[in-house]
Parts: C-alpha cells; sequence; structure tokens
C-alpha cells in the first residue's frame, strides 16, 4: 500500500515529505481562494503609507491619519488571508495530529533493550528494591536499577523478543499501576511518559525522541516541520507569483 511504503521512509526523508505536500497545497490554496491582484494593491498602499510616515514623523495629525488607513489596508489583507484558512485549517490540524502520534517518537523495537524507568514520590519511604514490574506477556528483564536522582527513581532494562501491546504492572508499598508499551518495527509508539497520582508519580520508557539534524542545531520533529514549511512556503511563492 502507499501508506506502507511511506511510512517505510527515514523520518527525515518522510518529515520532509510532508512539509513539502502540505505547503504546496496550502500555497496552491491560498493562490486560488484569495484575490491576488487586490492583496498586492493592498501590500504596495501599506509600503507606501509607512514611506510617507516617516516623511512626516513630526506631523502627529498627519501621522495620526496615515496610520487609520494603514490599519483599515491591513485589516483588508486579513480578511483576505482568512479565506484559505477555511480550507486548510482542519485538514492541517488532522495532519499534524497524524504526524504527532506517528512521528513524535521512535519505537521499541523486538529483541532490543529498553528501559522503564518509575519516578517515586520524595516521601515515599518503603524501600525501592521491593518494587515489582510484572508483565502480562513474556519479557525479559535484564537487570533494575535503584538510584537517587530529582527524587526517587527506580530503572528497569527490559527486552521483548516479539512485536505488541504489553501491559506492564508496578507494584510497591503504597500503589498498585499499568502501563501499556508498544513493541513493534513499524512507525508508532505509545506515549513514552505516564502520570499517576499517589505515590507513584510517573512511568516512562525510553523511547527516542526523533529529530532531524541541521548540522549546527537539531530539531525536533514539529519544528522541524516548522521551518521547512517556512522556508518551502517563501520558495513555492516566488516560483508560482504568490503574493
Amino acid at each position: 500500500m502507499v501508506l506502507d511504503a511511506i511510512l517505510s521512509l527515514d523520518y527525515w526523508i518522510l518529515i520532509f515529505l510532508l512539509s513539502l505536500i502540505v505547503t504546496l497545497i496550502s500555497t496552491i490554496t491560498y493562490k486560488y481562494t484569495t484575490d491576488q491582484k487586490k492583496i498586492k494593491q493592498y501590500r504596495k498602499e501599506v509600503k507606501d503609507m509607512q514611506a510617507e510616515m516617516k516623511k512626516h514623523k513630526d506631523d502627529q495629525k498627519k501621522m495620526l491619519k496615515i496610520q487609520r488607513e494603514m490599519m483599515s489596508k491591513n485589516g483588508e489583507l486579513m480578511k483576505q488571508s482568512f479565506k484559505p484558512m477555511l480550507y486548510t485549517f482542519i485538514p492541517l490540524l488532522l495532519i499534524l495530529s497524524w504526524m504527532s502520534s506517528t512521528l513524535a517518537y521512535e519505537p521499541l523495537q523486538p529483541n532490543i533493550p529498553f528501559s522503564v524507568t518509575a519516578q517515586l514520590d520524595e516521601l515515599y519511604m518503603a524501600n525501592l528494591s521491593d518494587i515489582t514490574i510484572k508483565s502480562d506477556k513474556p519479557i525479559k528483564m535484564k537487570e533494575d536499577i535503584e538510584f537517587q536522582a530529582e527524587g526517587k527513581q527506580k530503572r528497569w532494562i527490559l527486552q521483548a523478543n516479539e512485536s505488541g501491546t504489553y501491559t506492564l504492572l508496578f507494584e510497591g508499598d503504597s500503589f498498585k499501576e499499568t502501563k501499556e508499551i508498544l513493541v513493534t518495527t513499524e512507525k508508532k509508539f505509545k506515549q513514552p511518559i505516564q502520570t499517576y497520582k499517589g505515590q507513584l508519580k510517573s512511568v516512562t520508557t525510553s523511547n527516542k525522541e526523533v529529530t532531524m539534524d541541521f548540522g549546527i542545531f537539531k530539531l525536533n520533529w514539529l519544528w522541524s516541520y516548522i521551518l521547512l514549511s517556512v522556508i518551502m512556503s517563501i520558495g513555492l511563492r516566488k516560483v508560482m507569483g504568490v503574493a
């Protein structure tokens, strides 16, 4: 299937392609749902008014008059900009929601060790070694580590041999909580952090956050998408002659 083929791509290629496709569709929609002649006219008039304001910066009355005219023109520009949003807002939200649930983190994979960390309340007085973890399906426990860091924590190193959803049961002196984890080779994951009320504050899995390397800095999927979309939008608007 097409979706399977797309999801088999590397994360950075997938984010790049989605940014390009969404930006291209948004740019085309903007071009053909707005009055380009009016937008160009309004922008030229606003630019001319800004030049006029510089000339009359010592004339308060003249400045106020120009400012009112500029506000009127900017209002017309905003009306034009809102039109394409009627067509693109909901689809964009759906796409970003899908990207967030698919591209934010790498999956926990079969036969590769991963960590699960339980964060305890600082007032938890029972012995950390008494906290147990169990799974509803066979899963290897390679080691467990107790340590003090930003409160009380206990970490387990686990390894699942098969793909699937596992329900982990965490039990301590005063709590019994569960967390589902997903082990898969596909681009899927369950949220790494789950919070609780009580002395067990949270459980975190070691899903690696997806990032794009831009050479001098790295960004997560969302900021990578935003940066690429801005750059592509500028380029596409110039190529397509969009105001």
